[in-house]
């Protein structure tokens, strides 16, 4: 057996949800090696004390995975929304495993509590030279551009897991689709009907902001559901062919 398979996935002890279904552990941890694997079984052990959850799920990390993992071609990642931290870790050490190649991660987040708790994760797995965690809107004009400056170019994948409201998606879609890389990838969590209900105005969410912007916007969209996709929230995904206009 891999030793992949028989050291499975992490112990997780209060919350079911974020417990891996599957006897085959998900994509990304046949990428990490046992030291990584225990600093990341720290972070659910840390965050299972503070009741930090709403992380990212393993369904969508290694759709991430799969793509950082496919080739050094995805060279600049922003993410909207750190939270606690997870998905910014992952991505990080996948870029790390690229060698010669200098691939970043700028991860934002508006709450500063979450940004000091994930920095001390991204020192410990000493990726503070490849992740930079911005404090702020993600929305922000202003943020951007210290996005931009520190990836010294257009971001080749942005994936937005923020706020959930409706507003705030439309404003995200606006400010970073012109900011992305020709041929670049929006990815979108929380997409589904059902995660309609995280959006605290009741405006229908991630769901309908990605609908309306894209009806508005004349751009092609594609959104993973169930059946088809396993987890219920959902991913929407965007691309940019500047030819195809």
């Amino acid at each position: 057996m891999n030793p992949i398979e028989e050291r499975g996935y992490f112990k997780i002890k209060t919350v079911e949800a974020r417990k891996w279904p599957y006897e085959i552990p998900p994509g990304y941890l046949y990428y990490l090696n046992q030291v990584e694997f225990d600093l990341l079984q720290d972070w659910f052990n840390k965050t299972d004390e503070k009741q930090y959850i709403g992380d990212t799920d393993q369904a969508t990390l290694s759709f991430i995975g799969g793509l950082i993992m496919s080739g050094p071609s995805i060279k600049r990642i922003v993410q909207l929304g750190t939270y606690a931290g997870l998905t910014a870790i992952i991505i990080g050490l996948l870029l790390k495993k690229t060698k010669n190649e200098k691939r970043l991660l700028a991860s934002i987040d508006i709450d500063k509590k979450m940004i000091e708790f994930s920095q001390k994760f991204i020192y410990k797995s000493e990726l503070q030279n490849i992740v930079r965690l911005f404090g702020g809107d993600s929305s922000s004009p202003d943020i951007a551009n210290s996005v931009l400056s520190f990836l010294g170019g257009e971001p080749d994948m942005i994936f937005i897991d923020s706020a959930h409201e409706y507003e705030h998606t439309i404003k995200e879609l606006n400010l970073w689709y012109p900011l992305l890389a020709n041929y670049g990838i929006i990815l979108l969590h929380d997409t589904s009907e059902i995660a309609q209900n995280y959006d605290p105005t009741k405006k229908g969410g991630v769901h309908k902001a990605l609908i309306d912007w894209s009806n508005q916007c004349d751009i092609p969209i594609c959104l993973f559901s169930p059946p088809v996709y396993e987890n219920p929230v959902g991913l929407g995904l965007i691309t940019k062919h500047l030819h195809l206009k």
